[in-house]
């Protein structure tokens, strides 16, 4: 069994990917807002690391994008970093 856990400094990395992911694809963060259905703080949130992003808004967020998925979440494999990537693992097996 797994579990969804992540740390600030996890959701601080993905946020700067978003942000750059969104900034490639020449969207606002309004826009993108718009595109979810969120209201706009919402991407700034989760930009900003202060929000954690769920499996499918990520899915949703690349695609909106353009991107593979595992780009934004950091590595093809999340067991692994690669050299110049730190990547960031987001889930994580349970404990205890």
């Amino acid at each position: 069994m797994t579990t969804t856990t992540t740390t600030t400094t996890d959701r601080a990395a993905l946020g700067k990917r978003l942000r750059a992911a969104r900034e490639a694809a020449g969207l606002s963060q309004r826009q993108v807002a718009a595109r979810l259905g969120y209201h706009h703080p919402t991407i700034v949130w989760i930009e900003q690391g202060t929000r954690t992003v769920s499996f499918l808004e990520a899915v949703q967020l690349a695609h909106i994008y353009g991107i593979e998925v595992m780009a934004l979440l950091g590595t093809a494999s999340q067991s692994q970093e690669t050299p110049g990537d730190p990547g960031v693992p987001l889930l994580q097996p349970a404990t205890g």
